[in-house]
């Protein structure tokens, strides 16, 4: 997952931000008896997307939150980093 990620932590050192896992985002039928995350081979997790705000909210650290403001920095960065237009612009 690591190495998966290293483009991804390049990005986010510019911003002070870092990123502690590699995720797999899945849409399909939501299916709510499955777990919100389930763990894939080295370090990764598979996330069904219309649960992603609960699988955030599982994985935020209290003591530290991200602000609205600063989201939309580390999503500007992270998708003009890696070729694609700013969807905030």
């Amino acid at each position: 997952a690591a190495i998966t990620r290293g483009p991804l932590d390049e990005l986010l050192r510019a911003v002070t931000a870092s990123c502690d896992r590699w995720a797999r985002i899945y849409w399909g039928t939501p299916d709510v008896e499955r777990p919100v995350e389930e763990r894939l081979v080295h370090a990764g997790v598979l996330v069904e997307g219309q649960r992603i705000d609960e699988w955030l909210a599982l994985n935020s650290e209290a003591s530290d939150p991200l602000d609205p403001d600063r989201v939309d920095l580390i999503w500007r960065t992270v998708v003009t980093g890696i070729g694609r237009p700013d969807p905030l612009a």
